[in-house]
């Protein structure tokens, strides 16, 4: 090499900056090419196009690359050829699992996102404390807003059931344990304590001054009368509303004279009763007295 390749050297540190085009690669390979004579400042740029290990935060050792400072990616980073990372989300196994802003995605089983929340079609297992915070519905297609908890189909309840405010039953429950209801518990279909094979017991627990148990029936007319009432002061009424009992035992007869209002049988059935009409006519060992007694 002469100092006349020197002279007419097409490249310069001043090339790059008339010729914004240029790349910085590109530049440096001009730098170097045959018969051209680099100078110090082509040397030095040469080196601050590189990484330095140690002196940019960057060391190989051993195979594994470790970087000191931070890292910034402009477009995507591709881990295989099933892993994707850009500045929106995360892709992994082709798509089986995203996780981005606004979104978590595991296959089919599991969806989360702001918008629709949280959706499991998998088996779930929850081993510790779980709050929850609106309605939840089980088995069902959507959420029923004035509920809390909507299960649609049955329910097993193994342990202690406590309820400590309304429950409302539409349906069948089966509790193999305790249930405790310290609200109002009304039941629109059958309520059975015991069966076959397990004993029963119903326990009503009351205080305060209302009554502790009612027995109402609605007819087809859509009218809803009290058949049943204990109140609070151990008064038994049939067919008289809260607070109207007079008596431990009060019986209200609003049909015909001719009905009876109480009957007792004996075994043989011989038609030999003790009977009270609707007219007051008491009668001993026959059903139709003719008489006050």
């Amino acid at each position: 090499m002469t100092d006349s390749n020197a002279e007419t050297q097409p490249s310069n540190p001043t090339t790059q900056q008339e010729n914004p085009a240029m790349d910085k690669r590109t530049t440096l390979i001009e730098y170097f090419s045959d018969n051209e004579t680099p100078t110090g400042d082509n040397f030095r740029e040469l080196i601050e196009s590189v990484v330095v290990q140690g002196d940019d935060g960057l060391n190989i050792n051993t195979g594994d690359l470790e970087l000191d400072n931070d890292l910034s990616v402009a477009g995507e980073i591709t881990v295989g050829t099933t892993t994707l990372l850009n500045n929106e989300k995360l892709t992994l196994n082709d798509g089986q699992a995203t996780f981005s802003a606004d979104s978590l995605k595991v296959g089919d089983a599991l969806n989360l996102s702001e918008t629709t929340g949280l959706s499991v079609n998998a088996h779930m297992n929850v081993e510790q404390d779980t709050l929850l915070k609106g309605s939840v519905a089980i088995n069902a297609t959507a959420l029923d807003p004035q509920a809390a908890l909507l299960v649609n189909g049955k329910s097993t309840i193994q342990g202690e059931l406590e309820v400590e405010s309304n429950a409302l039953l539409h349906g069948n429950i089966d509790v193999e344990g305790n249930a405790n209801v310290r609200g109002d518990l009304e039941v629109n279909n059958e309520i059975t304590v015991g069966s076959d094979e397990h004993s029963g017991q119903l326990t009503v627990l009351h205080k305060g001054d209302n009554s502790s148990v009612k027995i109402k029936h609605t007819n087809e007319q859509d009218q809803t009368s009290t058949q049943l009432c204990l109140d609070d002061k151990g008064r038994l009424s049939l067919g008289l509303d809260e607070g109207q009992a007079q008596a431990q035992l009060h019986i209200y007869h609003g049909a015909s004279n001719s009905e009876a209002i109480l009957k007792v049988d004996d075994t043989a059935e011989d038609a030999r009763p003790f009977i009270i009409k609707g007219d007051g006519r008491v009668g001993i060992a026959t059903a139709t007295p003719e008489n006050e007694l």
